[in-house]
């Protein structure tokens, strides 16, 4: 992970990277132009040019920081975080990928990475973004994932569940059955094969509550979906 954050800071500033001194709402920004594009990373503590500073963090900092760029984009936008220290001081880098449905607002605005910067949306800009979105269907939009990311305790479970029930008649390729039933497409995973069996940025909530206002326990499911359903059933 370092060597890769080096390499990506000495390459500079792109179409999807970005550097930032410290966290801001020009963060936000930048994370809803790359969900809006093809993705990215934003370096946190590093200056335009490059040049590394490094940011104070507490425990809090970083779940601060996400929930404040999960209150204020819609759709909501979750970026994945990793603490990297680079030449002694901590770099915080956040990753998104590209929204499926697009465009994402931050605050009512609309933003677009293009080249090596973020530029608002113009009305026109917003309604041809949304209809070349609506051609792809959420689950159905291709994903960076391998298969081989995939998780294998879901993928077995999957495979034992279509053969009791026999409405399929499954292989002894467990790829291959997943490119017949549509999950993966042109060798590319689909946002359903990343849900079904992969590792997601998506969770279900269950709380359990005493009142209106009192909640007595919860459960923050993050599994493979074939998994989490079971999870969240015996939660119940």
């Amino acid at each position: 992970m370092i060597n890769e954050i080096e390499q990506i800071i000495q390459n500079g500033e792109s179409e999807v990277v970005e550097f930032k001194l410290s966290f801001s709402k020009s963060v936000i920004e930048t994370i809803v132009a790359f969900s809006n594009n093809k993705g990215g990373k934003i370096l946190i503590g590093v200056k335009n040019s490059g040049e590394i500073k490094g940011v104070s963090l507490t425990e809090e900092t970083i779940q601060n920081w996400i929930n404040e760029i999960k209150q204020n984009t819609e759709p909501s936008l979750l970026p994945s975080s990793d603490i990297v220290l680079v030449d002694g001081k901590t770099v915080v880098v956040f990753s998104i990928s590209e929204f499926p449905i697009k465009p994402v607002a931050y605050k009512d605005r609309f933003f677009i990475r293009r080249q090596n910067s973020t530029h608002k949306l113009s009305v026109n800009e917003i309604v041809e973004l949304r209809l070349f979105s609506l051609n792809y269907s959420f689950d159905s939009y291709e994903v960076n994932a391998k298969f081989n990311s995939l998780d294998k305790n879901a993928l077995y479970y999957f495979e034992d569940k279509v053969k009791k029930s026999k409405r399929y008649k499954i292989s002894n390729n467990i790829k291959q059955d997943l490119v017949k039933l549509g999950i993966i497409r042109d060798n590319s995973l689909t946002r359903a094969a990343e849900l079904l069996f992969g590792l997601h940025h998506t969770n279900i909530h269950i709380g359990r509550f005493k009142s209106e206002i009192t909640i007595i326990d919860d459960l923050m499911i993050r599994s493979p979906l074939v998994l989490a359903i079971d999870e969240a059933m015996d939660f119940i």
